[in-house]
């Protein structure tokens, strides 16, 4: 015992740095896999950004690209038809969307000219300002507006750079270019708080009639609304989103973020996404806000430290509480183990009278049986002997007494295979299904001249003689309860099961009403619809005890049509159906 209690403490000091190693590698292998699923997280949400935002720009290129085919279609371009072209333009399409003008340029001499042609074609007051330090000018002189923004009819837009730019390189490759981004002209009085950095996106059209551009079309559509509609389209939560444009320089100009506001997520998992939108090459910056990962609980690292803390303490604890009472323990074991034997061996004198008991009673039994068997055979052969007297077959006190002989006789077989039934030795041998029940079926058509149809039946491990004896009490049931005055018809077949036989013993008879179903199989219960037919109502019992020991189960439905559809189960699926 001394030598026990020096070893406690340093027991419990191992299981404390075991345990806290323990703890600690198990919160690292979390981190890192929660730091993973994250990473994994970001990663597909990443793709969902880059995919929602650059679907988002299409809308408006495609928008824009079909107002520009519908311009350069018209022959003679006025303002009503551009009024009906742009009409299928809306906010709620386009949320970002500002205003959608025809552009045209003109050089200084050609000014005049230009505005008395665009006046001819509706724009009513229309008046161009050109800027006199630029050669070739740009002016908007058509357009309609979407945010209730004054419009920029009249000045020269040439020293606009931005636009300028995205008009040149429209114009040289005929497709949809879209500006760096920069403060729209009708922004620009706007309180600092209100402005927002956008884009225009423009298309060439060309008359029919004309070889060069004609003019363009010119949408412009704010930074800080795109985003946020295109996050929105795409149903993303727990992320942070900044736009960026890159200039031909490589500067990198922050447009707007999503949610509104400063982006300030996890800096150590930031993801940067290129997207081309209209000859151009966006950037996109992702930042997580929160745990993305589904399932994962920022809790979880902590209390498995807290958890895994106590866990070892409470191991010390228990060593501690373990080593000072071992010798207590040790003699309580002893009581213990000395009340068990003594248990043990009392149950075992009562098994032993039990299976005594059990044995005298099966004797008592077989013996009552055989007793009450010999008078039985002894009053049939007197009856025998009376059969020669005068008119002995065809009086009614002698078929009464055989009807009475032959109860009694069917009675006590039934007491004897009922009390055996579970407790008769069991000798499971591959059986023909479909050969016993051919059998079984014969000696019943010729007993009763009913019509059995037996289909395609498997092999089975069973007692032969037993499982004979659950067919012909079945077929024999078929048969005593069919309807008045019909034919027996009765089925035998074979139905999958799963990993189970199942045998069903199916007839057109008088049916078990629904509430009399499940105690069918009780010993001694005989159905109400089947009053006046003999039996003893140990038929069934039988058929229940035999089947269980087989580690079956046996049951009975209503048959479709009328009558009953017995059914019992197997172990094994069969095998060889014929």
């Amino acid at each position: 015992m001394p030598r026990l209690q020096r070893s406690v403490p340093a027991l419990a000091a191992g299981v404390a740095a075991l345990g806290l190693l323990a703890t600690v590698s198990l919160c690292g292998a979390l981190n890192g896999l929660a730091d993973r699923n994250q990473r994994q997280a970001l990663d597909r949400r990443v793709d969902l950004v880059r995919i929602g935002v650059s679907a988002e720009a299409a809308r408006y290129v495609d928008a824009l690209t079909d107002v520009a085919t519908a311009l350069g279609a018209q022959t003679d371009l006025t303002a009503e038809d551009f009024a009906r072209i742009s009409a299928a333009l809306s906010t709620r399409r386009l949320p970002a969307i500002t205003a959608v003008s025809v552009l045209v340029t003109a050089d200084t001499a050609a000014v005049p000219a230009t505005q008395a042609y665009w006046r001819a074609q509706g724009a009513t007051g229309l008046t161009l300002r050109p800027d006199p330090a630029e050669d070739e000018h740009v002016f908007a002189v058509l357009t309609r507006d979407f945010d209730g923004r004054p419009q920029m009819l009249g000045p020269d837009l040439a020293k606009r750079a931005e636009l300028r730019g995205a008009l040149r390189q429209s114009a040289n490759t005929g497709a949809a270019a879209i500006s760096r981004t920069y403060v729209l002209a009708r922004d620009e009085n706007l309180p600092a708080g209100r402005r927002q950095l956008s884009f225009v996106v423009a298309v060439p059209f060309y008359r029919p009639t004309a070889d060069r551009v004609s003019g363009w079309a010119v949408l412009g559509l704010r930074g800080g609304t795109f985003l946020d509609a295109a996050m929105r389209n795409s149903a993303l939560s727990m992320i942070e989103v900044e736009l960026l444009d890159s200039s031909a320089e490589g500067i990198r100009t922050p447009v707007a973020s999503w949610p509104a506001g400063e982006v300030h997520g996890d800096g150590d998992l930031t993801r940067t996404v290129s997207v081309g939108v209209a000859q151009r090459t966006w950037q996109l910056t992702v930042k997580p806000a929160g745990t993305l990962a589904e399932g994962e609980a920022p809790w979880l690292v902590p209390a498995t430290a807290l958890t895994g803390a106590l866990i070892t303490a409470l191991a010390v604890v228990i060593i501690g509480i373990l080593g000072t009472s071992r010798g207590r323990a040790l003699a309580r074991v002893a009581d213990a183990t000395a009340a068990l034997q003594a248990d043990i061996a009392r149950r075992e004198e009562t098994e032993r009278q039990l299976r005594r008991t059990e044995g005298e009673l099966r004797g008592f039994l077989a013996m009552a049986g055989h007793d009450l068997k010999s008078p039985l055979a002894s009053v049939a052969g007197h009856l025998e002997l009376l059969r020669g007297a005068p008119d002995g077959d065809d009086d009614a006190d002698w078929r009464a007494v055989r009807r009475g002989l032959a109860r009694m006789n069917r009675l006590v077989d039934d007491l004897l295979a009922y009390a055996t039934a579970d407790a008769a030795p069991l000798d499971p041998r591959p059986v023909d299904l479909g050969a016993l029940a051919t059998d079984v079926a014969a000696d019943q058509e010729a007993a009763d001249h009913a019509t059995v149809r037996i289909g395609a039946l498997p092999t089975v491990m069973a007692d032969p003689g037993m499982l004979r004896h659950v067919l012909e009490n079945l077929v024999g049931n078929a048969v005593k309860y069919a309807r008045p005055g019909e034919t027996p018809q009765i089925e035998i077949v074979s139905v999958p099961a799963g990993a189970r036989t199942r045998i069903e013993v199916a007839d057109h008879g008088i049916g078990v009403p629904e509430a009399d179903r499940a105690r069918v199989f009780d010993a001694f219960h005989r159905s109400p619809n089947g009053a006046g037919r003999p039996g003893t109502g140990l038929g069934l019992a039988i058929c229940q005890r035999i089947v269980e020991r087989h580690g079956g189960e046996i049951g009975v439905e209503a048959n479709a049509g009328g009558g009953s559809r017995f059914w019992f189960t197997l172990p094994g699926g069969g095998s060889d159906a014929n």
